[in-house]
C-alpha cells in the first residue's frame, strides 16, 4: 500500500491553510484520492471564506468500508453535504492511481477487506468486484 506522499500533503496544507489547520491532521489514504481531497479542500475553503466560517477544519482523511471517510470540526450543513458528496464519489476512484474505480473485496463479499480499485490494481491484489450499493447500505 502506497500512502499519500508527504510532498502532496505539504502542498495541500500550503494551498488550503484555512481548512487544514489541525495540529493532529491525519492523512490515512492512498495517492489516488489526492485530487479528490484537493477538490474537497478547495471547495470548502472557498465556501467557508464566503460565509465567514472561521472555526471549520478537517482533522482526518481515511478509508472506511472501501471509501473515503472525512472527519472534521465545526462547519455547517452545506459543508457536511460537500463532504458526504466527496465520500460518495470516492467509490468511483481507484485509491491507488486515481483512475475509474469500483468497490472490490479480498473475498468477493462484505466480509473481506474492501477497497475502491481500478481493474489493474484489483487484479494485482486478486480482489473481486462487489456491489457497492448493497455493501454501503449494510454499513
Amino acid at each position: 500500500m502506497r500512502y499519500i506522499s508527504s510532498i502532496t500533503v505539504d502542498k495541500l496544507i500550503i494551498d488550503y491553510p484555512d481548512v487544514l489547520q489541525s495540529f493532529a491532521l491525519v492523512f490515512d489514504i492512498q495517492e489516488g484520492w489526492a485530487e479528490l481531497i484537493n477538490d474537497l479542500c478547495k471547495s470548502t475553503q472557498i465556501y467557508a471564506k464566503q460565509e465567514n466560517i472561521t472555526s471549520f477544519t478537517f482533522t482526518k482523511f481515511e478509508r472506511k468500508f472501501g471509501g473515503l471517510f472525512v472527519s472534521h470540526e465545526e462547519g455547517d450543513m452545506l459543508i457536511g453535504k460537500i463532504i458526504r458528496f466527496s465520500e460518495r464519489i470516492s467509490f468511483n476512484i481507484c485509491e491507488e492511481c486515481g483512475k475509474r474505480g469500483y468497490l472490490h473485496s479480498s473475498t468477493g463479499n462484505e466480509w473481506g477487506t474492501t477497497e475502491t480499485l481500478c481493474s489493474k490494481h484489483a487484479l494485482r491484489k486478486l480482489y473481486k468486484r462487489v456491489d457497492a450499493i448493497g455493501l454501503i447500505g449494510k454499513c
